[in-house]
């Protein structure tokens, strides 16, 4: 069975990540090169690229949620989930592993 409503979800999500992919090598550019401050726009600009995608990818969770979960409460496990993936990030880059 197709979705189209997936299909045209993904695939816009494929262009998302092809940018944010050109803005990864941009990034990786301009610290390749930092010792030239011309390169400190080209940071800038991989970062902006980056943008969209994580958005996108956000909005895309709940969109998922509210399509996968049918009732009244919809878009809270939409936004469960993304809460929770948010904290599982957090968790990990802002706690110490072996805290002293």
């Amino acid at each position: 069975m197709r979705d189209a409503w997936l299909e045209d979800r993904i695939a816009m999500a494929k262009k998302y990540g092809l940018a944010a992919i050109a803005g990864l090598a941009l990034i990786a550019l301009g610290f390749i090169f930092k010792e030239n401050f011309e390169m400190l726009p080209l940071i800038f600009i991989g970062i902006l690229m980056l943008i969209p995608f994580f958005m996108y990818e956000t909005v895309f969770k709940v969109w998922h949620g509210k399509r996968r979960y049918r009732g009244e409460h919809s878009d809270l496990w939409g936004a469960i989930s993304c809460h929770r993936d948010f904290g599982m990030v957090q968790d990990r880059l802002l706690v110490p592993a072996h805290p002293s």
